[in-house]
């Protein structure tokens, strides 16, 4: 007997770096929940964090909330601090909405988005400098003295 092969259905997912933490983020029918890392968006703390995670859906509420009425997002972050993982949360799902929008409210969200911070749907790539050896600091040398 043959075993049958189920098609696997089209997801769209959304990635998302800052610093060194990575964030993914994908569509479930559902209620209209942010769950990261198996925890509700609203219930984390410090409230600033679910505040930047959630500002994709905040921004572009005229849009977003017609969308998310029977869809759950799932967000899966690893790596780096708190705030970092914040941020690429924010951009996964940011990039996730636009993804999943159809065309035509997909560009105005992105126009929405671009106005407010390019942030919301482009990787911050931005991360700390290295400190080098022989140096204070990551660029301060010894100061040197002529007498």
């Amino acid at each position: 007997m043959i075993a049958k092969h189920s098609k696997k259905t089209k997801t769209n997912i959304g990635t998302g770096k800052r610093k060194s933490a990575v964030s993914r983020t994908y569509l479930k029918k559902g209620s209209g929940k942010v769950i990261v890392n198996n925890v509700l968006a609203e219930s984390l703390t410090p409230k600033i964090i679910s505040k930047i995670i959630l500002e994709p859906i905040f921004v572009g509420r005229e849009i977003v909330d017609n969308f998310l009425k029977d869809k759950d997002i799932y967000v899966s972050v690893v790596g780096g601090g708190v705030m970092g993982q914040a941020q690429a949360a924010r951009t996964a799902i940011g990039q996730l909405l636009l993804k999943s929008i159809p065309t035509i409210e997909a560009k105005q969200l992105k126009e929405i988005y671009s106005k407010y911070a390019r942030y919301l749907f482009i990787s911050d790539v931005r991360a700390k400098q290295p400190r080098h050896f022989g140096y204070k600091a990551r660029a301060k040398k010894q100061q040197k003295s002529y007498r």
